[in-house]
């Protein structure tokens, strides 16, 4: 902003846009006198420039990468507004202000979202930014980074929030623990037919064995891969335990079900490494340590998890803490107002 010109108009702006602002001038100088007068107005001026600004700038990334999206360049400028509008009616309700909801917009923009799928799947990302204790924009990329690796469409992406939150509510690993495990084994698992849930819910077991983040995504992909490079192999060993390939195979079984049999049967340390290899033989005997009662008490919590990510997220802003910053929020709301109506 220039401070001699472009201040000074802003200056008169925001006298004719107030009305009352000149007699607030008149009465602070015959007060304070003219030196403490600049500074009060400073004070007051600058968070409204500044906040306003940044809104701008932000909210100029998402145009552009609207745009290049947009099937018709004619539908951006409604698109736009609908963004703009959504981006404050945000702010206002107070999780985050309007320039952190304009940079979650960023990040689904630039993960091949449209103006409708933003605007849909901006509230679970808040609710996941709060729930998992980061920022917007890393909760975007979370959330948007997962669903896409499992080939979901954007109406999933609540979905997805909600299994990653609970998940990292019923276990010792954080979002973000998880979010780096799924960076390793979310392609090859969804190329199975692995669901979100599914491999949640391993890594959420692997992390309370103490197996976690990107040592938890690759000893999971590397069992799900040595069980397809093997395949029928296997039926030598598996036949001990009356079994076959077709029962532990990945692309139509679920990981939990693979490891309830396994445990249901018995089979021995030695026979899972006979078939898993020493490195993904440690991590299946991981996920097998837990016995069938608490495997399903994670899987009934991450099936169940809808609408929790919500109520989590509203227990954490249940507090003074949260209510100063959904009241810092609405303050930003009020200075883009302003500064839109005066730059």
């Amino acid at each position: 902003v220039n401070r001699t010109g472009g201040m000074g108009g802003g200056r008169g702006g925001i006298g004719g846009g107030r009305g009352g602002f000149g007699l607030f001038d008149t009465f602070v100088t015959g007060l304070f006198g003219n030196i403490a007068f600049q500074q009060i107005r400073h004070r007051l001026v600058q968070p409204i420039v500044e906040t306003g600004a940044e809104f701008e700038r932000v909210m100029s990334s998402v145009r552009a990468l609207v745009n290049d999206l947009a099937k018709d360049v004619n539908d951006v400028s409604g698109d736009f507004k609908k963004l703009t509008d959504g981006a404050l009616a945000l702010g206002t309700a107070g999780q985050f202000g309007p320039v952190k909801v304009a940079e979650a917009m960023k990040e689904l923009a630039a993960a091949g979202f449209n103006a409708k799928q933003i605007l849909t799947s901006l509230t679970p990302v808040l609710q996941l930014a709060v729930a998992g204790e980061f920022s917007v924009a890393e909760a975007a990329e979370v959330a948007s980074n997962t669903m896409n690796a499992f080939r979901l469409r954007a109406e999933d992406l609540g979905r997805v929030v909600d299994v990653l939150t609970v998940a990292a509510n019923e276990s010792t690993v954080t979002v973000r623990d998880l979010a780096e495990s799924l960076h390793y084994v979310a392609p090859l698992s969804s190329a199975l037919g692995q669901s979100v849930e599914e491999v949640t819910i391993a890594l959420a077991l692997l992390g309370n064995a103490g197996i976690k983040g990107s040592l938890a995504g690759t000893g999971l992909a590397f069992s799900f891969e040595q069980l397809i490079t093997k395949g029928p192999k296997v039926n030598s060993v598996l036949e001990k335990y009356g079994m076959t390939f077709a029962d532990i195979d990945p692309r139509i079984n679920k990981i939990t079900d693979i490891v309830g049999l396994f445990n249901s049967k018995m089979v021995s340390t030695i026979d899972i490494l006979e078939i898993f290899d020493t490195r993904a033989g440690r991590t299946f005997m991981a996920l097998s340590s837990f016995g069938s009662g608490r495997i399903g008490a994670m899987a009934e919590s991450v099936y169940g998890s809808f609408g929790k990510a919500a109520e989590i997220a509203a227990i954490k802003m249940d507090n003074v803490s949260g209510a100063f910053t959904r009241l810092k929020s609405t303050l930003q709301v009020f200075d883009v107002s302003v500064f839109d109506s005066i730059k």
